[in-house]
């Protein structure tokens, strides 16, 4: 400490206002952090400048490219009451309306060996269940019914699979 206490003039050592000398605060730090400094800053500010741009590309952009009139749909089943079987369709504009080809399974863990009779509602866009098509389905067996409707597709709101002997919506699937 006598080392450097030497090098500060007496007159700045008996002052007493400034507890920091003069030749202290001039000091700057060394080059090498001032280099990291800028560099991270350089980062952060092009980080900053790619998220904004990210997000204006991403605004501008459509969710989905549209589809064309004559294309298929394929669409999944939800589950609207608790149910082991899954399920998707294709749904696709056809002569006269719409072919509907549904693929399911009803889960084989079932504690159940029996068969079930299900039906598929077309449900149009006024939310009317206007037609129907009734399959039987035992669990572990995959089923696939088919179902034409005389809707065309941009009028069908969705499909609904329900159990025929109570009528319980068990699953839909959202089309437009």
């Amino acid at each position: 400490m006598p080392g450097l206490l030497a090098r500060v003039p007496a007159a700045e050592a008996m002052a007493g206002e400034d507890p920091m000398p003069e030749s202290l605060s001039m000091m700057r730090p060394p080059r090498r952090i001032r280099g990291v400094i800028i560099f991270v800053l350089v980062i952060m500010l092009s980080l900053a400048i790619g998220g904004v741009v990210g997000y204006l590309i991403h605004d501008a952009m459509p969710g989905q490219p549209p589809r064309s009139p004559d294309s298929a749909l394929r669409v999944a089943f939800a589950p609207v009451d608790s149910s082991r079987m899954i399920a998707v369709a294709e749904v696709t504009p056809d002569s006269g309306g719409t072919r509907i080809d549904v693929d399911c399974q009803y889960s084989s863990r079932s504690s159940s060996t029996t068969s079930h009779r299900y039906l598929l509602y077309v449900v149009d866009k006024s939310g009317d269940r206007v037609e129907s098509r009734s399959w039987w389905a035992a669990p572990g067996t995959p089923s696939s019914p088919q179902l034409r409707s005389r809707l065309p597709m941009e009028d069908i709101e969705a499909l609904e699979i329900v159990l025929a002997d109570s009528d319980r919506l068990l699953m839909r699937a959202a089309v437009s």
